[in-house]
C-alpha cells in the first residue's frame, strides 16, 4: 500500500482509499475497514480497479453528486452505454479537472 486516505463511517468503521501495485499494474482500492483494538483492519467489503480508470470513476461520482444535490433519488448515474451523453459529461468533467489542476 503506497498512499492511504480515509474518512470515518462511524466509531468502529472507516472507508479507506489507497493505491496498490500488483504485477506491475497500479490499482485504486476502496475498502471498508473495521476497528480491532486500537487499529483498523481491512474487511472484504470494497472494490478495486485499474488506476487508469480513476477519471471515469470521478465522472460517475460527480454525476452522482449532482443528482443527489438536485434531490433526485432515481436514475442517479448516467449509463455509460448511453454513448454521447456520457461522453459529453466525461469530457466536461475532465476539462473542469484540468482547469483546476492548471489554475485556469
Amino acid at each position: 500500500m503506497e498512499r492511504e486516505f480515509y474518512f470515518n463511517k462511524n466509531e468502529k468503521e472507516r472507508i479507506v482509499i489507497s493505491t496498490n501495485e500488483f504485477n506491475g499494474q497500479r490499482y485504486i482500492d476502496v475498502r471498508q475497514n473495521w476497528k480491532s483494538g486500537e487499529e483498523f483492519l481491512p474487511s472484504r467489503k470494497g472494490f478495486n480497479f485499474a488506476a487508469d480508470k480513476w477519471g471515469e470513476f470521478l465522472v460517475a461520482v460527480h454525476a452522482f453528486d449532482r443528482k443527489l444535490q438536485s434531490g433526485l433519488s432515481y436514475s442517479i448515474v448516467p449509463d455509460p452505454g448511453k454513448g454521447q451523453e456520457f461522453e459529453k459529461l466525461q469530457r466536461q468533467e475532465q476539462e473542469t479537472a484540468e482547469r483546476k489542476r492548471y489554475g485556469i
